[in-house]
């Protein structure tokens, strides 16, 4: 097992707490997963297209926009600026959580957990206690 940089929980322990913690969030996109579903499929859109579309945009903001567009047929660029603003929200909240890890952390550790967050990720990683550990994302 190895220890976190501080010195403190093991990984595995801080993996363990951050599935405890993550159990909620997780059951509560798999309520959003249908709603996009059937968003997506309103749009126009078979399973595939459906299932793509949500494997590469993690942000169900972003997604519900994008398929309002595609419904409205509108041009790729409005789309493209429309799931920008609609996610511009988590740059600045990865610009947060960097703050909160240790100057240590490599920078492959820091572009993950930047590249997984959303809204309710940031709430629960934000309110942890001292240096944030890749291990709990």
């Amino acid at each position: 097992m190895t220890r976190a940089p501080d010195g403190g929980k093991t990984t595995r322990q801080l993996f363990r707490e951050g599935m405890r913690d993550g159990t909620p969030i997780a059951l509560g996109y798999l309520v959003v997963s249908f709603t996009l579903g059937i968003t997506a499929h309103n749009a126009g859109l078979d399973a595939l297209q459906g299932f793509i579309a949500s494997f590469f945009n993690l942000a169900s903001a972003g997604e519900y926009a994008a398929f309002t567009v595609i419904a409205a047929d509108a041009p790729y660029w409005e789309m493209a600026a429309i799931t920008l603003v609609a996610n511009a929200r988590y740059m600045l909240m990865s610009c947060v959580l960097s703050q909160k890890f240790s100057p240590a952390t490599p920078f492959y550790h820091r572009l993950g957990v930047g590249f997984g967050v959303t809204d309710e990720i940031f709430g629960i990683s934000i309110s942890r206690q001292g240096f944030l550990q890749p291990a709990y994302n």
